[in-house]
């Protein structure tokens, strides 16, 4: 029930093919192993490559706890854990598919939230967020725009570094997607301790 208000309704009469569902294998793989070994990631309750909703897969992670205090690590971690279906996806093909831009457009929400609103890497990039109402220079924008640029390269090694480092277990996931099209939390902790 949970999986369908949040994801959406299965989808029954779409025939997916091979291709299809080994790319979304990589990408999935990519967010769980990210969101299993970065340390303040929500824990993964599923990962599944059955289409739902608008999404080819999708991998689930819900808090433990309702602590309403996000740090910077935190949310940093998020974008990384975020953009790991892209990087996994640039890795194994060499290019990601279009299917990545709703988690880039997930990453630069955060990424212009920790910028532009909550002061964390300094108030000179405060306001800078004209989505929201705030009056900016050019320049203001121009330095919010470079430091997106470096945190998302940042990130993009990064990911692409705890991928390859893990690149063993990276491709247990991927198998076991491919074979059963659906991992539970439990079967992911045994994969990745």
């Amino acid at each position: 029930a949970i999986n369908k208000v949040i994801i959406g309704p299965q989808k029954r009469s779409r025939v997916v093919t091979e291709t299809d569902k080994r790319i979304t294998a990589y990408h999935e793989a990519g967010h769980a192993i990210l969101a299993r070994l970065l340390p303040n990631c929500d824990p993964v309750h599923e990962v599944s490559i059955i289409p739902r909703g608008q999404a080819a897969g999708y991998t689930m992670t819900r808090p433990d706890n309702d602590d309403n205090h996000l740090t910077k690590a935190k949310l940093l971690d998020d974008i990384v854990m975020t953009l790991g279906g892209r990087v996994a996806e640039i890795i194994e093909f060499g290019e990601s598919s279009c299917g990545c831009s709703d988690d880039l457009r997930k990453a630069l929400r955060i990424l212009d939230f920790i910028i532009t609103e909550s002061g964390k890497f300094g108030y000179e990039y405060l306001q800078c967020n004209t989505v929201r109402g705030g009056v900016t220079s050019e320049e203001q924008c121009q330095k919010v725009v470079a430091k997106r640029v470096e945190i998302l390269n940042e990130t993009h090694e990064k990911v692409k570094n705890i991928i390859l480092e893990h690149k063993g277990v990276f491709d247990k996931i991927v198998s076991a997607l491919e074979t059963k099209h659906l991992l539970s939390r439990e079967e992911l902790l045994k994969m990745v301790a």
